[in-house]
C-alpha cells in the first residue's frame, strides 16, 4: 500500500512525461501480508491500446540476500527511459523461495518450474543448501505438473519467440526433468 502515494506522485508523473507517457490507471490486485501487487496501464505514444505491467513488492523475509540492480535496457528501450534501479532478491534467495512455493503450495503452479529452471540454469543450488526433504517434495510437485498447466498458466505471458520454443509437451517435460535432475544433485 506504500506503494498507492508513489503512483499518484509528481515525480512519477514527470519521468514518465520524458518518454511521453503518461500512467492511466492502476488496481491493486494483491494486497496480502507478504506480497502487494498492482496492475498498471501506461500510455505510450504509437500505442493503441495501454502498455500493461505489474508492479509487486513482497514482504518475506530474504535474510538480507539482496541485490540492487539496474533494470536492462531492452525492458525500458521502448518506452525512452533510463534504466532504474531496483531491490531484488539475490539469485540464491530466488532460488530457495521458488524452491520452499513449489514443495508448500496447496496447488502446484506450472510457472514455479518453469521460474525454477530460468534460476537453476544461472546458478545451480549448492549440495546441502536446503532441506532436503524440502527438494524431495518439490522435485515430486515438479514432476507432478501436466502440459496443460504449463501452456494455461505459463504460456500466455512469454514473448511470442520465446514461448514458441516452449510450446510442446515435449519441451515441458525437458523443463520438468531439468528442474527435478538439479534439485536431486542438491540434496
Amino acid at each position: 500500500m506504500a506503494l498507492l502515494p508513489a503512483l499518484r506522485s509528481p515525480a512519477l508523473r514527470s519521468l514518465l512525461a520524458v518518454g511521453d507517457l503518461a500512467l492511466a490507471e492502476h488496481t491493486a490486485t494483491k494486497q496480502t501480508e507478504t506480497t502487494h501487487r498492482w496492475q498498471i496501464g501506461i500510455e505510450a505514444p504509437g500505442a493503441s491500446a495501454l502498455v500493461r505491467s505489474k508492479v509487486e513488492f513482497s514482504n518475506r523475509e530474504g535474510e538480507g540476500a539482496y541485490a540492487l540492480a539496474s533494470l536492462p535496457d531492452a525492458v525500458v528501450e521502448p518506452y525512452a527511459l533510463g534504466p532504474p534501479k531496483v531491490q531484488h532478491y539475490d539469485a540464491e534467495a530466488a532460488t530457495a523461495q521458488k524452491v520452499a512455493a513449489l514443495a508448500g503450495r496447496v496447488q502446484t503452479q506450472a510457472r514455479d518450474v518453469f521460474d525454477l529452471e530460468l534460476l537453476l540454469r544461472r546458478r545451480p543450488l549448492a549440495q546441502g543448501s536446503l532441506d532436503p526433504a524440502l527438494l524431495e517434495a518439490a522435485v515430486e510437485r515438479a514432476l507432478e505438473q501436466d502440459y496443460a498447466a504449463f501452456r494455461d498458466q505459463v504460456l500466455p505471458f512469454l514473448e511470442p519467440g520465446a514461448a514458441e520454443l516452449v510450446a510442446s509437451p515435449a519441451a515441458w517435460e525437458q523443463i520438468q526433468t531439468f528442474v527435478a535432475d538439479r534439485l536431486e544433485a542438491a540434496r
